[in-house]
């Protein structure tokens, strides 16, 4: 069972944010732990890849003024980099994901497959991702973020980071926390 609160906040730039409250009566099920599971990966670790390339895309350059990694998140990073045009994909900007082949591995194609993932999480009707998608999800992410661990080269390795995630246990708590 499934309770949900949505509020808007408008910020002094008219920007419009939601907060999301799920109270969960009852133990999580799989696929509401699976998801909380990805929302996490897409908060924490796809947000940070895309600030990181455009740091490390951008450094030098007097003209672009960089917000805080806080007031940042995937819609507006992906906005940056759709801007710059540095990374250009297979395909074209804003497709789905069949638009992607499996075999595209570029820079833009991954920079699209977490705009997808994003949205995909964002729009689901329910607070839940079944264990095929879920394993799906894993298998696509690990790969984009391999290849950006040896591009950007961070300090954490974002696999392993994705991986801590998944092998963590999500608690009643963290499902609840979204």
């Amino acid at each position: 069972m499934l309770i949900t609160n949505v509020t808007s906040l408008t910020s002094s730039l008219n920007e419009i944010y939601y907060i999301i409250e799920i109270h969960l009566l009852g133990r999580p099920s799989v696929e509401e732990m699976n998801m909380a599971k990805m929302v996490k990966v897409a908060l924490n670790i796809l947000a940070d890849v895309l600030f990181d390339l455009l740091k490390l895309e951008t450094y030098g350059d007097p003209t672009y003024v960089f917000r805080p990694r806080n007031q940042c998140d995937i819609t507006f990073l992906y906005g940056e980099h759709r801007r710059m045009n540095k990374h250009k994909h297979s395909s074209s900007w804003g497709g789905k994901w069949t638009d992607i082949a499996g075999t595209d591995n570029a820079l833009g194609d991954d920079i699209e497959r977490i705009r997808l993932t994003r949205n995909e999480l964002q729009h689901m009707k329910l607070f839940a991702l079944d264990d095929t998608r879920y394993t799906e999800l894993c298998t696509i992410l690990k790969d984009v973020l391999n290849r950006f661990d040896k591009h950007i080269n961070p300090s954490h390795l974002y696999t392993d980071r994705l991986d801590k995630i998944l092998e963590n246990t999500v608690e009643r708590e963290d499902v609840e926390c979204f």
